[in-house]
């Protein structure tokens, strides 16, 4: 029930601030959790990168999508995705640990 209704609301949010990212990335969260991978795909191919938007909610929406990804198998794109991330915050704690767990080097930082 608790699941129902937050994506209820996560929905309305998308619908209503398709650019706020940070709503999308739980939305997208919800969805591969409960395995609804066609309406993860929808929710994906809708995005339109806004003009400007916080970091954080890139990263968190990026993670999302590697998550989703590696899920559906497309685990080149799933690594991509998370190294893009990694690239906006090289110390998320998120993306690192999937990237441990993924077996994955650290991102090369910048002099």
């Amino acid at each position: 029930k608790r699941s129902k209704e937050a994506e209820t609301h996560l929905w309305d949010i998308v619908r209503r601030a398709p650019h706020y990212l940070f709503a999308r990335a739980a939305l997208l969260q919800l969805l591969s959790i409960n395995e609804r991978f066609d309406e993860a795909a929808a929710l994906v191919s809708a995005y339109i990168t806004p003009k400007e938007t916080h970091p954080q909610a890139m990263v968190a929406w990026l993670v999302a999508q590697s998550v989703y990804q590696e899920q559906i198998e497309d685990e080149e794109l799933a690594d991509t995705l998370l190294f893009q991330a990694l690239k906006i915050d090289p110390d998320n704690l998120t993306a690192n640990a999937l990237r441990k767990q993924r077996g994955l080097p650290p991102p090369r930082r910048k002099k």
